[in-house]
């Protein structure tokens, strides 16, 4: 089952790399959840921190941004290089929903059964149950506000929010255009977090610069790497030369991300202050990410062995149940294990028992709800798309 998944994949170094983001946001909330401690690996006389790494694990949120702006991309941008037909819309949202809710629900219902059963009460109402249904997990008065069930949920509008706003984007994602695109996403983020973190009240900087105009730099740079790699990589005349310098840049990335982690934790108590690494950090760390995809994407043998190893592969595949099971799991082994009463650190052991579990249900997830509703969704758009192409060649013949 797994040699044949990654058979169908033609890139699948960007699903290991997306199982590698949704690790990081795994050992992130772990690192927090077992009290934020000061980690280190010796290597021989000298000790490797290891917090600094943890303490970005939310940025792997920002790999999925950019891979899903990568990939997303890439239909209009052809259709625009008259390479393939573009998106029918209707067909594109219908597999945007197949992707992200179903999965999403089922945790939903379950999650909401756990939480009877160990409180003998709903978490809400039924006046807020729209906003679960809807995930409408953004600020009030527009939406709910955070998520009382799990976590991690506050991303997924953002990830909708890009979704709505791909199409209408569409026609204009160019090479041509390529200049005007990055300063418009880039410029939107900073107009936009400069407002949040010089209006608002410092309670709601956090929550309100992370929505969608404020994330605009990662999801841009992702639809950048896309250009790129239609231009170059898709282009037999330019490829044999995109692939000369495309390693160099590949292997230019590791240092940069040692540069900006280094350089976050120097400056974390700035961040989300009216300071420079508030307006740049992501926008430096999304261009670097954008380095790795189009690694993957060009099945660079260095990227294939870092992010296409079956290990890595499997995580990839199973992401998104591992990004929405971690965080409750995460809780529900540190509240009722033992592990919270142990004595020294708890980070290994909350890391080891969470990830095994939340693995486990993102395979439950996966193959017998995922899986096989993207796949009656493609068969279904499929016969659909084969159904119209069929009229019109008897409207043509007519």
């Amino acid at each position: 089952m797994l040699e044949r998944n990654h058979l169908q994949h033609s890139m699948p170094g960007l699903t290991g790399l997306r199982g590698i983001a949704a690790l990081m946001v795994l050992l992130f909330h772990c690192w927090g959840e077992a009290g934020f401690s000061s980690l280190s690996l010796p290597l021989g006389d000298i000790n490797v921190r290891l917090d600094p790494l943890l303490s970005v694990g939310w940025s792997g949120v920002q790999i999925l941004f950019v891979l899903s702006a990568f990939l997303l991309a890439r239909p209009f941008i052809r259709a625009n290089s008259s390479f393939k037909r573009s998106p029918v819309t209707p067909s594109y949202f219908l597999h945007r929903a197949s992707r992200v809710f179903p999965a999403y629900y089922a945790q939903l219902i379950i999650l909401l059964f756990v939480f009877y059963a160990l409180n003998g009460d709903w978490p809400f109402g039924l006046d807020r149950l729209y906003g679960y249904v809807l995930m409408l997990f953004i600020p009030e008065p527009i939406g709910i506000g955070n998520p009382i069930l799990n976590g991690v949920w506050w991303t997924l509008p953002i990830e909708l929010s890009f979704y709505i706003v791909l199409p209408f984007l569409g026609p204009f994602l160019k090479w041509k255009n390529r200049f005007y695109l990055l300063f418009l996403f880039v410029g939107c983020m900073l107009v936009w977090r400069y407002y949040v973190v010089s209006e608002l009240p410092t309670a709601k900087v956090t929550v309100w610069t992370v929505q969608l105009p404020g994330s605009l730099d990662s999801f841009g740079l992702g639809i950048m790497a896309a250009l790129i790699h239609v231009h170059y990589y898709e282009n037999a005349q330019l490829r044999t030369r995109y692939l000369r310098y495309l390693p160099v840049a590949f292997a230019l990335a590791l240092p940069a991300y040692v540069l900006l982690i280094s350089w976050m934790d120097t400056d974390k108590l700035l961040y989300w202050k009216n300071n420079l690494i508030f307006f740049s950090w992501t926008t430096l760390f999304s261009a670097v990410t954008a380095l790795v995809v189009l690694a993957c994407a060009a099945n660079l043998s260095s990227a294939r062995l870092l992010f296409a190893n079956r290990y890595v592969f499997y995580m990839g595949l199973v992401s998104y149940g591992l990004y929405l099971w971690h965080f409750p799991v995460m809780k529900w082994v540190y509240q009722y294990s033992p592990i919270s009463s142990m004595a020294g650190d708890h980070f290994l052991w909350l890391t080891s028992v969470t990830f095994v579990f939340s693995l486990l249900l993102a395979s439950l997830s996966w193959f017998f709800i995922e899986s096989k509703v993207i796949n009656w969704v493609k068969h279904k758009t499929r016969s659909a798309q084969q159904e119209n192409r069929y009229d019109e060649v008897l409207a043509h013949k007519v």
